[in-house]
C-alpha cells in the first residue's frame, strides 16, 4: 500500500471555493486505477492549508495516474484566480506499515 500527500496553503480570500473544489474530487482521480480511496484535510488552527491524501494499491499505479493524468487533474478542479503561498506547495509519498482497521 501507499500513499501520497499534497499540502497547500492558499494564500488569497479563496478559501471557501477551494474546500467546494475539493469536495467532489476529481473525475480523473476517482477513476485511477488502483487508487484506493481519497481524504482531504484541512487544519483546524490554519483553514488556508489543504492536505489531500491518496491511497494507492502501490506505488506503481500512483506513479501511472501521476504521469497520465496528474498534472491535468491538479488544474482542473482549481478556482480561477487562486493563489498559493510561494512555497508552500509539498508533496510526500509514505509506505502504509499498517493499514486501518489492521489487527494487532
Amino acid at each position: 500500500m501507499f500513499v501520497a500527500l499534497s499540502r497547500f496553503t492558499i494564500q488569497d480570500h479563496m478559501t471557501d471555493a477551494v474546500r467546494a473544489a475539493c469536495d467532489g474530487h476529481s473525475e480523473l482521480l476517482q477513476r485511477a486505477q488502483g487508487r484506493v480511496g481519497t481524504l482531504v484535510l484541512s487544519p483546524q488552527e490554519a483553514s488556508q492549508e489543504v492536505w489531500r491524501l491518496t491511497h494507492w494499491v502501490d506505488e506503481a499505479s500512483y506513479r501511472v495516474w501521476q504521469q497520465a493524468c496528474g498534472a491535468q487533474e491538479s488544474s482542473e478542479d482549481i478556482p480561477q484566480g487562486l493563489a498559493l503561498v510561494p512555497r508552500s506547495v509539498e508533496i510526500r509519498h509514505f509506505d502504509v506499515l499498517a493499514p486501518v482497521g489492521a489487527s494487532a
